[in-house]
């Protein structure tokens, strides 16, 4: 779905972008690295060959760098997400876009974390796998604005019809499209 959205919805294929992306799938680097329009930097704590070892909560790059930013499924793992977020945002250009997606339990009014569940078996029963720190709630598009975000949270697989059936997509999974 995120691929779709990049080049349906930001025209990643034509226009000239500096993209920062966390723990980037193969998937995208493989089809980033065929776009010549596009500077595509790899971050992660343990980065694949040719990406930056980076921590999202102190990003290492100047203010209003980068024009988009893909964060999927990253700061449900992260300690400070709300120190993250602002990262995410100082980082970002105006005119800009972060794409951002995490498992959000919808039923939840607001996110559960427990600083002090720190074993993996804990955090497993806690939070749904060991190495998650929390389980966002219906509040997380609160969080992202809190971090000073506009933010649409978008059912962009609603939209794809018969491509989300071809693709074996998660239709009701959200895209926070934050500006």
């Amino acid at each position: 779905m995120l691929i779709l959205y990049m080049r349906d919805e930001l025209s990643i294929a034509t226009k000239q972008l500096r993209i920062l992306h966390f723990a980037a799938e193969y998937c995208f680097i493989r089809c980033f690295r065929h776009m010549s329009n596009l500077s595509h930097i790899l971050a992660d704590l343990d980065p694949p060959r040719g990406g930056v070892k980076m921590d999202i909560t102190d990003i290492p790059l100047e203010s209003e760098s980068v024009d988009l930013v893909i964060c999927s499924h990253v700061l449900e793992h992260v300690q400070e997400d709300a120190k993250a977020m602002s990262e995410l945002r100082r980082v970002l250009r105006p005119g800009g876009t972060a794409l951002v997606m995490c498992p959000v339990e919808y039923e939840r009014q607001s996110t559960y974390e427990d600083p002090s569940i720190v074993t993996p078996e804990a955090r497993r029963e806690a939070f749904h796998q060991n190495d998650h720190v929390r389980v966002y709630g219906a509040d997380f598009d609160d969080r992202l604005r809190a971090a000073g975000f506009q933010v649409d949270p978008n059912r962009y697989g609603l939209s794809l019809g018969e491509r989300a059936t071809r693709y074996g997509l998660k239709t009701k999974e959200i895209l926070y499209v934050c500006t």
